[in-house]
């Protein structure tokens, strides 16, 4: 008599065959669980790097608003000393020579307080250049009273804020950004006390 154990369809077949089935049944059910585990992988790491763009783009833009907000201020205070300075008891109006007639500037000079020159219509220097102010004592070499860039329309306030040491006039020269220990080309403009 055959072993029911050991024939085609007998319990231990059907039994191999079950267990054949559960086999593929969990590969089946684990193929799909995995493609969608990646895929959400995937939106969860698109997610993140979104946000972390969105982040450092935000705080790019919050660093431009502070340097904006502190060049404004910078702005505000020189000009507020600028007025202080044009306002002081023995402060002087300066009779300008520009090499264009084009420009339309002011000069000021306190001998004890500093000086000031307030400029419109300023042309562009163009990259890596700037007007520097001089400042002209008689018998001596011009020194420097630092660089300056125009801003919109030309417009420049150029501030000494401190003791002119006999300086009794005002220059502007185009040099490098950097500045330069002595002007090195033609003079823009000369600002002098009037002739009586």
């Amino acid at each position: 008599m055959p072993d029911p154990t050991q024939t085609p369809g007998g319990p231990l077949d059907r039994r191999a065959s079950s267990r054949l089935r559960l086999h593929f049944g969990w590969s089946w059910s684990w193929g799909p669980l995995a493609i969608v585990l990646g895929l959400l992988c995937l939106v969860i790491y698109g997610r993140m790097s979104g946000l972390d763009l969105l982040r450092r783009r935000q705080q790019s833009e919050l660093a431009d608003q502070q340097r904006q907000t502190q060049a404004a201020l910078a702005q505000s205070a020189r000009l507020r000393a600028a007025a202080a300075l044009v306002a002081a008891a023995g402060t002087q109006a300066l009779a300008v020579r520009a090499a264009s007639g084009a420009l339309q500037v002011k000069a000021y000079l306190n001998p004890a307080r500093g000086a000031v020159l307030i400029a419109s219509a300023l042309p562009p220097v163009g990259p890596g250049r700037a007007y520097q102010l001089w400042l002209l004592t008689p018998g001596e070499r011009p020194r420097s009273g630092g660089t300056f860039e125009p801003g919109a329309a030309g417009a420049a306030v150029a501030l000494v804020p401190h003791a002119l040491h006999g300086a009794v006039g005002l220059a502007v020269s185009v040099e490098p950004v950097a500045g330069s220990a002595q002007p090195t080309g033609a003079m823009v403009l000369t600002a002098r006390p009037a002739q009586p």
